[in-house]
Formats: C-alpha cells, structure tokens, sequence
C-alpha cells in the first residue's frame, strides 16, 4: 500500500514536537520562599529579617533537593510581621501569606531592601513571582516596588493594601555570573512608607542548547527525505 506524502508528515509532526519540548520541560526548577516567622512545608523559609553572613542555600520544592542556588540579604528589612487576615492566593499557603518581611521608607531615611541571588545559569531564562499583601482596615497606599537585576534590569509594582493577586517580572536572565540582584522598596505612590514582601516564587526554563537546535534541525531533514522517497 503507497503512503502518501501528507500521511507520512503527519506521522512525522508529534515526533518533531516532542523532540521540541523534551528539552524544556526536562528542565523546569521551582524556587518557593516563605518570608516571617512562621514555617510553610517543603519551603524555603526565610525568618530572620537581617542581613546574612554568607550565602543560604535554596531547596527545590518538586525534588526536595539542593537546587544549587542561594540567597544572601544584603541589605536588611525593617521588621518582620504577620496579618490578621489574608486573602487566598492560588498555590500559596495561607502560612505563606499571612507573614511577611517589611521595610519603613521615609523621604528623610529612604530606605530598600536587596537579596542577592547566585547559582544561576547563564543558558535559562527566569520568573520571579512575588506574594506583597498587607491586611488593613483602610486605604492607604501601601505600594511596594520589586525590581530585579540581572543580564537587564526589569520592575514591577503592586498596591499591598489587602492584595490578592500575584505580580511577576517574566523572562529575566542572570548575570554573566549567573547572579540576580533584587531590590525592594516603596513604590512612587506609596503613602504609607511601609513596603512588603511575603512570598517569591522563581521558576526557571532552559533556553534550547545549539546541539538541541541541530537535532531538530536534522529530525526535519530526515522528514523531508522521507517525503522525497515516498514521492
């Protein structure tokens, strides 16, 4: 029985976008930290405010394991502290929520927050996701400034005041070094002084290695020639 050509590249097409996602999810590394003084499970829990001697090591939170990235705050927070309430965030505990780390930023002592990253690779690409909600009973502004520098420098703002949503910079790459640097502080409309940080989450996806392009590449070679065969 003769195949057809059309036939025989629809055969071919899951094979070529496996070949093009192995690589990717292959990679995939989850970062969760928890900031205050209460505990969430399989986390990295960050409970002292100060700034540290050394370097502190980060777990990956699917393997459990040693991620190879660590963490160092070189610029202390003001206090740590923990809400009355929250609201619910998806994938994040509430004890995640519910405590959190913060800075008092006035125009007379300006003040921000820095967390050095190390450990990185140069080859990926990163998502720093932040957790910044302040349980109040009014509506001050309580606009906190996340700004992560590394191979570029990216921000994002978010009002804390009984947040409920995430914020995130997206697609962010390290430093020659493989080091990120991340500053916190009080947004522009900040009203309040206060800023805060109560969860980050940071994900990391491999860009495809020059060898994983010229498998494709010769994947869709051998997909040709047996188009020309059948032909």
């Amino acid at each position: 029985m003769r195949t057809s050509p059309s036939s025989t590249f629809r055969t071919l097409c899951p094979l070529l976008a496996l070949a093009a996602f192995a690589p990717l999810a292959a990679s995939a590394q989850v970062i969760f930290m928890d900031f205050g003084q209460n505990s969430t499970s399989g986390w990295n829990n960050v409970t002292t405010n100060a700034t540290n001697a050394s370097p502190v090591s980060l777990t990956d939170f699917d393997t459990q394991l040693a991620s190879g990235l660590s963490y160092q705050i070189t610029a202390d927070f003001t206090s740590r502290s923990e809400n009355s309430s929250s609201p619910t965030f998806a994938d994040y505990p509430q004890s995640a929520v519910l405590d959190f780390f913060h800075g008092n930023s006035t125009t007379a002592s300006p003040k921000t927050s820095t967390i050095e990253f190390t450990g990185f690779d140069p080859s990926k690409s990163y998502t720093f996701t932040f957790v910044s909600s302040r349980y109040r009973t009014d509506s001050q502004d309580l606009s906190t400034l996340f700004t992560v520098t590394g191979e570029g420098t990216s921000s994002v703002t978010v009002n804390a005041n009984n947040n409920a949503n995430t914020v995130s910079i997206t697609a962010v790459k390290p430093d020659a070094l493989g080091a990120f640097t991340l500053d916190i502080g009080k947004g522009a409309t900040n009203t309040f002084n206060y800023y805060y940080l109560n969860a980050l989450k940071i994900e990391a996806v491999a860009i495809p290695e020059p060898s994983a392009a010229a498998a494709l590449l010769g994947l869709g070679a051998l997909g040709m020639c047996v188009l020309r065969r059948k032909r």
